[in-house]
């Protein structure tokens, strides 16, 4: 399996701001791809964001991590190492977010660390168990 990374954003700290930025992407992005999924972590702003877009029909995947952020990122570094994940190559957005990776975890900021490796998780997750049916 390999994961995309195709956007992220940050920024908005108003409730308001941050629900337009997440339907300005999910509309941008969800026919993308056939397992695309809309996480939001259910935390502070997060939570009243997840019940807001749900009442307009957009059900967002409610993520409560666990453990700190350097637990969830070391976690995701196999598939990392194994060059199964792909992050554009000319992004608006790819230099800033660069430099918060490679310099985590002493980085000032680690939002995208954390968006990243929950995403991750999610990515390669392995898959609820499947019945096969078939016969000789």
């Amino acid at each position: 399996m390999n994961g995309r990374f195709l956007a992220r954003f940050g920024g908005p700290t108003r409730v308001e701001d941050l629900k337009r930025a997440v339907l300005e992407q999910h509309n941008r992005w969800r026919h993308v791809a056939s397992n695309y999924a809309l996480l939001i972590e259910k935390k502070g702003s997060g939570l009243s964001l997840i019940q807001d877009l749900y009442r307009e029909g957009i059900y967002a995947i409610a993520v409560d991590p666990n453990g700190d952020k350097i637990m969830r990122m070391a976690a995701q570094t196999a598939p990392i190492e194994a060059g199964a994940v792909h992050v554009p190559t000319h992004a608006p957005w790819l230099d800033e977010f660069r430099k918060e990776i490679l310099s985590f975890p002493l980085s000032k900021h680690d939002d995208q660390i954390d968006a990243l490796s929950q995403a991750l998780q999610r990515a390669f997750a392995p898959g609820p168990p499947r019945v096969i049916l078939g016969g000789y």
